[in-house]
C-alpha cells in the first residue's frame, strides 16, 4: 500500500471545512432560510390574495413577512452567538437591502408584479421592528451554552 504524504492527506481539508460550514449554516439557519425562500416565492412568483381587515392588506403583509423573517434571522444569529455588528448587518441591513432588490426585480423583471416604494417602506418597517423586538428579548434570554 503506497504511503500518503502529509500534503496529499491535507489537500482535501479546505473542502471538508467548507462542507462542515455549509452544514452548520443549513442546520443553524433553516428557519430563516425557509421564511426567506417563502418571501421570494410570494414576492416574485405568486400573487397572494389576502382577505385581511386592515386598510391596506398588501403593505400589512409586507410588514408582517419581513417582521417574521427578521425575527427568525436575528434569533438564529443570536443563538449562533454572532457578534452584535454582524447581527446588525445580517439581521437589519441585509433584509432592508434584500427588500429593495425584490422590489426592483418585481418592477423590471416580473411584469405582472409592480415594485413600489411603499412596499419597500413596509419591508423596512417590519425589519426594523423585528430586529429591535428580538434584540430586546434576547438581552433577557441569553443563548444556551454550546455543547462541546
Amino acid at each position: 500500500m503506497p504511503e500518503i504524504c502529509a500534503s496529499e492527506r491535507n489537500s482535501n481539508l479546505p473542502y471538508v471545512l467548507m462542507i462542515k460550514r455549509i452544514g452548520h449554516f443549513l442546520i443553524a439557519y433553516w428557519p430563516s432560510l425557509f421564511v426567506g425562500a417563502g418571501i421570494v416565492y410570494l414576492s416574485l412568483f405568486h400573487a397572494a390574495s389576502l382577505q385581511l381587515d386592515v386598510s391596506n392588506p398588501d403593505k400589512f403583509s409586507h410588514l408582517v413577512a419581513y417582521l417574521v423573517w427578521t425575527c427568525c434571522l436575528t434569533g438564529d444569529l443570536w443563538r449562533d452567538r454572532v457578534s452584535f455588528n454582524r447581527r446588525v448587518f445580517w439581521g437589519l441591513i441585509f433584509p432592508i437591502i434584500f427588500g429593495g432588490i425584490i422590489e426592483l426585480l418585481q418592477a423590471y423583471f416580473f411584469p405582472p408584479r409592480a415594485g413600489e416604494w411603499l412596499d419597500w417602506y413596509a419591508d423596512f418597517s417590519g425589519t426594523v421592528l423585528g430586529f429591535v423586538m428580538v434584540d430586546i428579548l434576547c438581552r433577557f434570554f441569553p443563548p444556551k451554552p454550546k455543547h462541546s
